[in-house]
């Protein structure tokens, strides 16, 4: 199934000529719990974070490089409302309940980090690694050092 068709586009030729009047633009990395969700138009930039459960919102005029984020600034409450309703609504139109939950964002637990620190890795480490490369006598070349003997390894005698 196709998903319905979007009244949200523009002509090309009208953008290009400067036709166009002042639009929304929606963008979504990710989904469900890792979702980030942004809605921007000529003014503000609006991103809600959803493994952060934190908003973002940058004034594009005043801050082009997005240095101050405006979110939590009791002054800007009104274009923070208003573009986390747009961003909402958007969703709701399309019926996309992973990134809403009624009238608000969904909320997902936050993530845990696996223990073992090598997690994920495709290649770990042997646990027997070190006494390995100590096998190695002479060959062997400290991975780690801290200290004086750290300015020997780097710069070599000779």
């Amino acid at each position: 199934n196709l998903p319905p068709v979007s009244d949200e586009g523009v002509d090309l030729a009208d953008l290009a000529a400067g036709d166009v009047a002042n639009r929304t633009v929606y963008s979504q990395f990710q989904q469900g719990r890792y979702g980030e969700y942004m809605t921007t138009d000529s003014r503000w930039k609006y991103v809600y974070s959803a493994p952060d459960d934190r908003e973002w919102l940058f004034d594009r005029v005043a801050d082009p490089r997005e240095t101050r984020n405006l979110a939590r600034n009791p002054m800007y409450v009104a274009p923070l409302a208003e573009l986390r309703r747009r961003s909402i609504e958007r969703f709701q139109r399309d019926g996309y309940a992973m990134a809403v939950d009624g009238e608000d964002w969904r909320r997902y637990p936050p993530s845990q980090l696996p223990v073992e620190r090598d997690f994920g890795l495709l290649f770990q480490d042997a646990a027997n690694l070190e006494e390995r490369i100590a096998a190695l006598g002479e060959y062997a070349r400290p991975v780690a050092v801290r200290g004086p003997v750290a300015e020997e390894v780097l710069v070599p005698e000779g």
